[in-house]
């Protein structure tokens, strides 16, 4: 791996440094929220701020000598630049890369601050990437290419021909792990239980039809997840409390579920609710105790400070956990009443990763990564 160094820019004060890097991450805070704004609706307010934003990141680092970012995001620039001006059409996707890029990019400059040096083979694997998207005519090639190559970023090798040449593979094991189990099938009691629990879930979204892709979007992350941890969960089981679990929370008033402000103490009470009445619901049918455990601790956080036990540690099933990180996720990256738009997928992933060592374990959110790296980035699946 080959490094590079910018005399200049070490010999300026800490204090200018320090300026320069405060000013860099404001502009991907900026970057980031026209993305996530963008991803509902392409419209042109954001797509000038989004430039604005690249810009100032990529003339901070000219202003303070770093030539290699600046070589390496030249092209970037030019992309956002192409779709400003009508070029083609904005696609999330296109966000998504630029987000994975300018993050990259931030690493590289975080090493430049604490050491003097960074790699400059990395900023060579981005900017030939980088390259590939922009000097893609095609718009339908460039839009798979540009998936292809957030993923080749997402999973560190950088390599664009690996995620191309896997990409026939991963469909196929979309559609693997899509579809529902056929295991105790045999036992009566099963399926006509977990037919009940569907109708359920599916009978409140006659109150709630907001809700409606989001079952779907649960069911099939939490099926995702159970794969990806090598299925300690059994599938009818943790179906089961999805379902329960979405119906339950169809129960919570409007009023309080769509609240945009912080909830008070008598509203998370209200809120709270929801897992004893789901516990207890599946408790009354034979055979779904551990789909009741799912629900009761789903809720529980390892720093102590979930509930309803507010135990410290990880004593949650893998079930449990499973609910928990979907629910998260999806809360994240779903339209919903209480805020104009929704977050991107790599927002969202953000968020989880943030959420290490108090809602999740290391080896939760190490699952997570592996399974969106493979299987939802490349597939554009969210």
């Amino acid at each position: 791996m080959t490094d590079f160094i910018c005399p200049e820019f070490s010999e300026l004060d800490q204090e200018l440094k320090d300026d320069f890097y405060g000013s860099t991450q404001e502009a991907i805070e900026l970057m980031d929220g026209c993305i996530d704004r963008l991803a509902v609706e392409s419209n042109a307010e954001d797509l000038n701020e989004l430039f604005r934003s690249m810009h100032s990141v990529k003339g901070n680092c000219n202003m303070v000598f770093i030539a290699p970012v600046v070589e390496a995001l030249h092209e970037l620039e030019e992309i956002v630049t192409d779709i400003r001006d009508n070029r083609y059409a904005y696609h999330p996707s296109y966000g998504e890369f630029c987000q994975a890029v300018i993050h990259e990019t931030d690493e590289v400059l975080r090493d430049l601050m604490n050491t003097d040096c960074a790699s400059q083979t990395l900023l060579d694997q981005l900017e030939k990437l980088i390259s590939t998207v922009h000097q893609t005519q095609d718009d339908e090639q460039r839009l798979h290419i540009v998936q292809c190559a957030t993923n080749a970023i997402m999973k560190g090798h950088f390599s664009l021909q690996q995620s191309l040449d896997k990409y026939q593979q991963q469909l196929e094991q979309e559609q693997n792990l899509t579809e529902p189990s056929q295991e105790g099938d045999s036992a009566d009691e099963i399926p006509s239980s977990i037919d009940f629990f569907r109708q359920l879930a599916e009978g409140a979204h006659e109150i709630d039809p907001w809700r409606v892709i989001r079952l779907e979007r649960t069911i099939s992350l939490c099926n995702d997840l159970n794969k990806i941890f090598g299925s300690p969960v059994d599938t009818e089981q943790l179906l089961a409390a999805v379902y329960v679990h979405e119906f339950t929370m169809n129960m919570i008033p409007r009023e309080i579920l769509e609240k945009a402000d912080k909830l008070d103490e008598k509203e998370t009470r209200v809120v709270r609710k929801h897992v004893d009445m789901g516990a207890g619901l599946l408790r009354q049918v034979p055979g779904f105790v551990e789909a009741s455990e799912i629900i009761k601790c789903h809720h529980e956080q390892i720093n102590g400070e979930g509930y309803p036990a507010g135990k410290e540690g990880d004593s949650r099933s893998f079930g449990a956990v499973i609910l928990a990180m979907a629910e998260t996720f999806i809360s994240i990256t779903s339209d919903r009443p209480d805020r104009p738009y929704k977050k991107t997928l790599l927002t969202a992933v953000r968020e989880i990763n943030n959420a290490k060592g108090t809602q999740f374990s290391a080896e939760h959110v190490e699952g997570f990564n592996e399974l969106i790296k493979k299987s939802y980035i490349a597939q554009a699946r969210w």
